[in-house]
This record gives structure tokens, sequence and C-alpha cells, in this order.
């Protein structure tokens, strides 16, 4: 039941990117095992990019429980340009509103995020872009994380 609550909440996520803009040319989720995200436990992903012209924004997608037991979720964002540079941001991902609240949008035990962390990116450079995000929060091991993935949109 789990893992069908799972992939239908996976297939939703996927969807409403996909309804909402014909303009995300990336999107990518990963299930986190265990529902335990690891300290060391970097998430990756892939993309070629050939426009050097063009603005992005950046979203992280995450799927958590509702017995998550932060507010927010503080992440790593590190990206490897096809030239060898690095960089390196801290992002803070607001979860829950003050009084308590989850902000994404909750079905069942899942909450659902989709949360703007760049916006107006230009890639100064053509090639294979390396993306990692890994959690920055002081627990080394974050329970209740089903999913995190990487969505980016071309800016019209």
């Amino acid at each position: 039941m789990i893992l069908y609550k799972r992939f239908i909440g996976f297939l939703s996520i996927s969807t409403l990117c996909m309804a909402c803009s014909p303009d995300y040319f990336f999107n990518e989720d990963k299930a986190i095992e265990g529902n335990i995200w690891k300290i060391n436990q970097k998430i990756t992903f892939d993309k070629d990019i050939n426009d050097t012209i063009g603005k992005y924004n950046f979203y992280l997608n995450l799927r958590t429980t509702t017995s998550y037991e932060y507010s927010n979720l503080y992440i790593f964002f590190e990206t490897e340009f096809p030239d060898g540079r690095h960089s390196k941001d801290t992002i803070e991902c607001p979860l829950a509103a003050e009084d308590g609240t989850w902000l994404g949008k909750t079905s069942g035990s899942l909450i659902e995020n989709k949360i703007l962390f760049k916006t107006r990116v230009i890639f100064p450079v053509a090639g294979n872009y390396k993306f990692s995000i890994q959690h920055a929060m002081r627990n080394d091991n974050l329970e209740e994380i089903t999913d995190v993935g990487l969505c980016i949109e071309k800016i019209k």
C-alpha cells in the first residue's frame, strides 16, 4: 500500500510539473531509500545544456510525510560546470507556516513541495552540468523524507 501511494504521488508531481508549463525541460525525482536521508548522501542529476542565452528557474521537488519533525529544510546545492568549475549554495526551504500548517500539497500522509530556490539563471557555457543536493541539517539522518528532485524551468 505504501509503494502504491508513493507511485501515485510520484505520478502526481510529475504530471503537475508537465501540466503547469511546457517549458520545464528538466524534471527528475529520486526516491530516498527507507525514507531516511543520510547527511553524506548526495542526490545527483546530469543535464546537457546548450542554451547559453536563456534564463532558467530552479525548483526543489521534495516529498515528506506528515511525521517529518521540522518546519524547514536546509540544503547544499552544488553545480559542476562543463569546464570543471564548481559552485555551492546553502538554501533554506520553509515547509510549514508559523502556526505549524504544512505549506505543500497534502495527500493523506504525504506532503509535496515545489520550492523555487534560484531565479533567472543563465548557463555560461554549453555542455554537461552536474547538480547535487545534500541536506544541511544538524541531524545526520533525516527521517520521513521520501523523495528529492530537481525541476528546471525555462523562462519565456
